[in-house]
């Protein structure tokens, strides 16, 4: 794990896992959104999980190691919020692609993670549009699309969500994150979609959107909840 701190209390905290479709990838990819939420007073932290191939079987087994990675995280913040007398600070996870999907499984599936924010560069919401011969190598035995897609997940108190996307994104398709946003906000919960137009994925580390994707995502992590 990675952590970049800011140069004063921090305002609000987030743990952000990397893309590479569960089988590539490394946290450093994600230093530079880190070190650009630090300078906006976000505690941030990139982390990295086991990957298909090199380590782990399934996408359970990368959701483990994401979950694992939170908690380890939560702690340390508690303790840090302790100390600041501030313990109802926003406490996010997200990531991009592959890694916004993981976090969005460990928030909406499992014990209550403990986090109550999301923050999501371009992620995986709807598994059942994934290519079949690339599911089927992710899947864990019995399991089916729809239980590790996050759309089909959904319920009344998930986490505030806020998620930036290109519309040209032909790995996760904008019409597939606008029903997530529908259906989270038909449930009651806030949800936050900005769209690029013509932006295609993975286009938040692109300097022509850097700066604005980034900026966003301070603005929501420290409106608070």
């Amino acid at each position: 794990m990675l952590v970049f701190e800011p140069t004063g209390p921090p305002r609000a905290a987030v743990i952000l896992f990397h893309g590479g479709g569960l089988r590539h990838g490394s946290p450093d990819e994600l230093a530079p959104h880190c070190t650009a939420l630090a300078a906006g007073g976000i505690l941030a932290a990139a982390a990295g999980y086991r990957l298909l191939g090199q380590g782990a079987e399934h996408i359970g087994e990368c959701l483990a190691d994401v979950r694992a990675e939170m908690a380890k995280f939560r702690a340390e913040f508690r303790a840090e919020s302790r100390k600041l007398a501030a313990p109802t600070l926003p406490l996010a996870t997200g990531g991009s692609s592959a890694g916004g999907h993981l976090a969005l499984l460990a928030t909406l599936t499992g014990p209550d993670s403990g986090f109550d924010t999301l923050v999501l560069f371009n992620p995986i919401v709807d598994a059942t549009l994934v290519a079949p011969e690339v599911l089927a190598r992710a899947l864990e035995p019995g399991t089916t699309a729809e239980s590790i897609s996050p759309l089909h997940l959904l319920r009344p108190g998930s986490p505030r969500t806020a998620v930036f996307s290109g519309t040209a994104d032909s790995i996760a398709p904008i019409e597939s994150l606008r029903a997530f946003r529908d259906a989270m906000v038909a449930a009651g919960d806030a949800c936050e979609l900005t769209e690029f137009e013509g932006a295609e994925h993975a286009f938040h580390y692109q300097e022509a959107y850097f700066e604005r994707v980034l900026a966003g995502a301070v603005g929501f992590l420290t409106r608070g909840r």
